[in-house]
């Protein structure tokens, strides 16, 4: 295998596409909103937004380069809910966690030494 790619169910997408660039830097890759579709991606992660509700939110975790900046990023966006603070835990991440204003949630994280 090489990757994964968690598909989110969003409200509307052209909002959802330029809330996932605005706060954790993701590029499009793929736009079809005639067929309610986007792939945006950073380096070798993707994530794809589907419009559209699918009964259930979706959840995914995220390792990054720089978590701190992340989470600044989405505390600063009115749109991101903070879910979890940003915290190191002893096992060697630096994480935190939010939601998507559809309900989607990320967990978002860095490896640290322990």
């Amino acid at each position: 295998m090489i990757s994964i790619r968690p598909n989110f169910h969003v409200g509307d997408l052209a909002r959802a596409v330029a809330f996932y660039r605005r706060t954790l830097g993701f590029e499009v890759r793929t736009e079809a909103p005639e067929y309610g579709l986007a792939i945006l991606g950073s380096e070798n992660v993707e994530l794809a937004l589907l419009e559209g509700t699918s009964g259930s939110p979706a959840s995914a975790y995220l390792e990054v380069t720089d978590v701190d900046a992340a989470f600044e990023a989405c505390r600063a966006d009115a749109e991101a809910e903070i879910t979890a603070p940003l915290t190191t835990e002893p096992w060697g991440l630096r994480d935190f966690g939010m939601r998507d204003p559809w309900g989607n949630a990320l967990g978002v994280g860095q490896r640290v030494a322990r």
